[in-house]
């Protein structure tokens, strides 16, 4: 499985392609991706895996819900693009 803390300080993640659970090796499911503050990629693009192809980001917004989470995601709409504010501390990758 991938490990969020893998991907620290990133902000984009893949959160699908999760099925079959072999694929999450490299991949990561919504629940998994609600540990990092981020915008989702890599959903509803094509049908590569199992999982219906609008699961992982109506997954991801319920959890976010659920938990309070709502201001560590951005959900965007294809096409759609975001201005964010560059962090006070940088990174070192």
């Amino acid at each position: 499985m991938a490990d969020a803390d893998t991907y620290r300080p990133s902000k984009i993640l893949g959160i699908g392609a999760y099925s079959p659970p072999s694929f999450r090796r490299v991949h990561m499911n919504p629940e998994d991706a609600l540990r990092v503050h981020m915008v989702p990629i890599h959903w509803g693009t094509f049908v590569v895996s199992y999982e219906p192809i609008d699961e992982p980001i109506t997954w991801l917004a319920e959890l976010a819900r659920e938990r309070g989470l709502t201001d560590r995601v951005a959900i965007l709409r294809h096409g759609e693009s975001r201005r964010f504010e560059a962090a006070t501390r940088r990174a070192v990758l």
